[in-house]
């Protein structure tokens, strides 16, 4: 084997690999990265089984070969070269990467139990970058880390012929994105809210507007196509909550403010709330909005919300202060209408302005 490969490139390609590999592998040869040099091509691929990612590199390549080399060191090496040419060969179980006055040897690793990256057939739907962005943004803050309950973990995509639909929850609070697209087919699928993430880094890195999904919905497997790119992921299996069944259809109290407002006033609650489960109370009468925090040792806070008309009955309701955080900071120069029905009840909060997007979230008991 033998390639010749510009510093930048090189570097900036097992960066887009990097992030697949794992810092504690089932096996040390999940810590690796594959490097394939064929057919006048370099491909160089990186998975720890349940994601993985395959890149072209471009080069000019002399001879043909194959190799597997510890990832984590492998970008450790490019990096401390100087920009330039690199020329890379493998000779004995050896990988040798000179640049300049400088020359890296690497112990390679067994060919034979890499491995092989998975080729998924199935159904072609298309993701636009955008809509991910926007999946980001509203939805995955959402998504539990609990991964003792798998299928929180995911979003789920729901696409039509004409609508697309991204849900989010972690059983506290819920997320819905939804727009119109078009597609060729109907799916729907539970995608790892990591695999998502690699989807929208990849596709502002190849500047890309859309992400062709191949899902096989037998296998629970998806292949992405992202510019020159393959992204492969299991699905999540299992049944996703039935969300929509706690979507507040009415409400019997309803405040309109400034998203901002809320946001300072909660951020100040909550430097009070660490002592009491994050909790801030809201005291919502025809006249004001009131949002204090429980007394503790620490002290407290009270405040107004200036900005709030208040439709309906009072109501006195407390939220976990972190679910309004990560839902406020989307929503800068918005206005924002909250429906409420009992105490216990869950909220839904709407913007204004953006139709196209909700969230729901469950008050807590304050005794």
């Amino acid at each position: 084997m033998k390639f010749l490969v510009s510093k930048t490139t090189f570097h900036t390609t097992l960066q887009k690999l990097q992030r697949v590999l794992p810092n504690k592998p089932q096996l040390p040869t999940l810590a690796a990265i594959h490097i394939l040099v064929k057919k006048n091509r370099v491909i160089l691929t990186a998975t720890d089984l349940y994601l993985g990612i395959q890149a072209p590199l471009e080069s000019q390549i002399e001879s043909e070969g194959v190799v597997v080399v510890p990832g984590k060191l492998l970008l450790a090496a490019v990096s401390s070269f100087p920009e330039g040419e690199i020329v890379v060969t493998e000779t004995a179980g050896t990988l040798n990467l000179v640049s300049r006055a400088s020359k890296v040897k690497l112990q390679t690793l067994s060919l034979e139990e890499y491995p092989e990256f998975p080729e998924v057939s199935g159904e072609s739907v298309l993701l636009a970058t955008s809509d991910l962005l926007s999946v980001e943004q509203y939805v995955l803050p959402s998504v539990s880390k609990d991964i003792t309950r798998p299928v929180l973990t995911a979003v789920q995509l729901e696409l039509t012929t004409t609508t697309f639909r991204a849900v989010g929850t972690d059983g506290f609070r819920l997320s819905v994105f939804g727009t119109t697209t078009e597609s060729e087919h109907a799916k729907t699928l539970l995608a790892p809210a990591r695999t998502l993430l690699e989807y929208i880094k990849l596709a502002q890195a190849e500047e890309v507007s859309n992400v062709e999904l191949l899902v096989s919905s037998k296998l629970q497997q998806v292949l992405a196509k992202i510019g020159d790119v393959l992204v492969f992921s299991r699905l999540v299996t299992g049944e996703y909550p039935p969300f929509e069944q706690i979507i507040p259809s009415e409400s019997t109290t309803e405040v309109v403010c400034e998203a901002d407002e809320l946001l300072e006033q909660v951020r100040r609650a909550h430097v009070l709330t660490s002592g009491s489960s994050h909790i801030v109370q809201f005291r919502i009468s025809p006249e004001l909005v009131e949002i204090s925090t429980p007394t503790t040792t620490e002290g407290s806070f009270e405040g107004v919300l200036t900005s709030a008309k208040v439709t309906g009955n009072p109501l006195k309701i407390a939220f976990n202060a972190v679910y309004l955080l990560d839902m406020l900071k989307q929503f800068s120069s918005q206005e924002l209408r909250l429906g409420m029905t009992e105490a216990l009840k869950p909220v839904i909060f709407r913007s204004q302005t953006l139709s196209s997007f909700l969230y729901v979230v469950m008050p807590f008991r304050v005794v």
